[in-house]
Parts: C-alpha cells; sequence; structure tokens
C-alpha cells in the first residue's frame, strides 16, 4: 500500500470531489479537478512538502497533514517507465517539446486513481509529466477518505490487528485444507463459503 498524503488547512472530502477535465495540449487537467496526494517520504513528510521547503527555504508547518485511505476497489494505474501501460490514453499534441500529453476524461472510466513513482516522473519531466515535478498520485474518481494523524494510527493498529487474526485463521487444518480444494477447484466459491458459515455456526473458528 502507498503511504499517500495530502499537505493543507482542510480535511478533503468526497463532497467536494471534481471530476477530471482535459486542459488542450496541457500535461495535467484543470486546476479544481481530480484530488492530488504525493507518497510519505522517509522524513516523515510528503514529497510535494518536502518540494515545497527546498524551495521556499522555510518550513510550512502551519499546514495539515492528511493520510489519505484507498478505498478497497480503487482501479489503480501506476505509470511504468517506457509508458506502455499509459499508450491507451494518450492524445497527440502540436505543443513544443510535447509529443504526447494524457486524456484524464478517458483513463477516469477505466481508473480512479493514477500513481507516477518519482523515477517515471524525473523521466518523462519534459513529455507527459510536465509539471508533475515529485512521486505523484492523481485520484481521477473520489475513491478515498482521509485521516488525521490519530485517525491514522488507530486504523494502522487495526490493519495490524486484522493480519495477525488472518494469519492465525490460516493455521486451521480446516482452513488450510478448504483453501487447497478452491485452488485445485475441487470445490467452487459458494460452497466453501457454505462450509465455512456452518463452521463459524458451530463454534469451531471466529
Amino acid at each position: 500500500m502507498i503511504d499517500l498524503v495530502y499537505v493543507g488547512f482542510d480535511k478533503p472530502v468526497k463532497e467536494k470531489f471534481t471530476s477530471v477535465e482535459n486542459v488542450e495540449n496541457w500535461t495535467k487537467p484543470r486546476k479544481d479537478g481530480g484530488f492530488w496526494t504525493s507518497p510519505m517520504e522517509d522524513n516523515g513528510k510528503s514529497a510535494w512538502h518536502n518540494l515545497m521547503e527546498e524551495r521556499n527555504h522555510c518550513t510550512i508547518d502551519e499546514f495539515q497533514v492528511w493520510h489519505i485511505i484507498m478505498e478497497p476497489q480503487t482501479r489503480i494505474l501506476e505509470a511504468d517507465m517506457k509508458l506502455y501501460n499509459l499508450r491507451p490514453y494518450l492524445i497527440k499534441t502540436n505543443r513544443g517539446v510535447m509529443s504526447y500529453v494524457i486524456d484524464y476524461e478517458k483513463m477516469s472510466k477505466d481508473y480512479d486513481f493514477l500513481y507516477v513513482p518519482d523515477k517515471v516522473q524525473r523521466k518523462h519531466c519534459n513529455g507527459v509529466f510536465m509539471g508533475f515535478e515529485v512521486a505523484t498520485g492523481l485520484f481521477l474518481n473520489p475513491t478515498f477518505k482521509a485521516l488525521n494523524d490519530k485517525e491514522f494510527e488507530a486504523f494502522k493498529q487495526r490493519q495490524q490487528q486484522r493480519k495477525k487474526e488472518d494469519e492465525e485463521l490460516l493455521k486451521d487444518p480446516f482452513i488450510q485444507k478448504m483453501l487447497m480444494a478452491l485452488k485445485n477447484k475441487e470445490i467452487s466459491t459458494d460452497e466453501a463459503e457454505t462450509l465455512l458459515m456452518q463452521r463459524i455456526k458451530d463454534g469451531k473458528t471466529k
């Protein structure tokens, strides 16, 4: 999971999300479209936060940090070094060094989130990712929620507890046998769910 961060004054909410809209011959959608985030870096600040402090030679600690959590159904597109997976969404341009720009409106029909790693952004900083400047996560659709530091810590603890419970569950011989049967297509998903529900009813597992 990418540790995404938004830095600003107001808590991001889905109700204020605005759909992406292309700008002709430009690398970004309209300024108020989509939702822009960047990953947390080793010093505990976002990539964008670090860039702003580096450029302005000052701290911007007055901003609130919001940890952005993707919803499970989020459809993710991560740009690769040669942009192979972006090709269906590239538009030919006639503007200077940029031969192509991204059709964000088209992309938003197939994906909810575009992630541009730092190395990809740097390689294509004079092309399709001009103006991105750091590793970037752009929500094309509102499949996210924002948490403050306290809420995020509680979220991580719940995730760790759930992982621990899942690991314990997988040690159950019945579960191991059922998963093997599913893998070998000896039973269907519906049959496995029925068996599991019956076992929970019998009080033999949680």
